[in-house]
């Protein structure tokens, strides 16, 4: 959503590309050509996921709400 991502870049204080996407092959292709993903708990996340992409994952800080725990390497949690 444009609103997050207008959030994202002032508080990290970066300038990337806002890409808008009409369905899940459209954004399975852009994380596909991307280098890494910064994202929660989403539909993006069970893509990067299944691609193995290098992921930068928010996660639940609530004890027991945490459902995305993948075990590999290029996978960080925030």
């Amino acid at each position: 959503m444009e609103h997050e991502y207008n959030w994202f870049c002032e508080i990290f204080n970066c300038h990337i590309p806002y890409v808008k996407v009409e369905n899940a092959l459209e954004m399975a292709k852009l994380i596909n050509s991307s280098t890494m993903v910064v994202g929660n708990q989403t539909s993006t996340t069970t893509i990067s996921e299944s691609l193995k992409k290098t992921m930068f994952l928010e996660i639940r800080r609530d004890v027991g709400k945490t459902d995305c725990i993948f075990n590999r390497p290029n996978l960080f949690y925030i």
